[in-house]
């Protein structure tokens, strides 16, 4: 099976997020390259690992949208979020097609943070921060999330 890349147009110092499924998509992180996207503004809360707690108005586009422009293969049943430091969150895909994935705080001036996985239903240490790849899986009934979820184990 051949995978095919998608890619929105950009320049070339806007920084991208990989969305992987049948098919691939670079999605720039700057909502000014977004135009072909309906982006959504919603108020969601998050509860970060460290006990911090912020509400906030946060705009990008919803993963339902991102999932049907790569196609999600229809035997997948979770989303794999990671992010920049390596740290992944695996979210059953029924709770992720509502979930955003945020480029932009409507109330924060700077969030240094972005792009982030938000949503309704998501819990802190689902709400992946700085958000890099984006894949669906397929994880047999059995398989435990906690083996794709934190951060990997290194090699020593």
């Amino acid at each position: 099976m051949s995978t095919y890349i998608v890619a929105v147009r950009t320049d070339t110092e806007s920084e991208r997020v990989l969305i992987s499924s049948t098919r691939q998509l670079l999605l720039p992180t700057n909502p000014s390259y977004l135009g072909e996207f309906d982006l959504q503004t919603r108020h969601h809360s998050v509860t970060c690992a460290t006990g911090d707690y912020e509400v906030g108005q946060w705009r990008g586009v919803l993963i339902e949208t991102l999932l049907s422009r790569v196609e999600a293969d229809e035997r997948s049943t979770h989303l794999l979020v990671t992010g920049k430091d390596g740290y992944r969150a695996c979210i059953p895909l029924t709770e992720a097609v509502d979930a955003l994935l945020a480029v932009t705080r409507e109330d924060v001036e700077a969030d240094r943070r972005l792009p982030r996985f938000v949503g309704d239903g998501i819990a802190g240490a689902e709400s992946v921060a700085c958000v890099e790849r984006i894949e669906t899986i397929h994880l047999d009934p059995d398989e435990d999330t906690s083996e794709y979820s934190g951060r990997p184990p290194t090699d020593a």
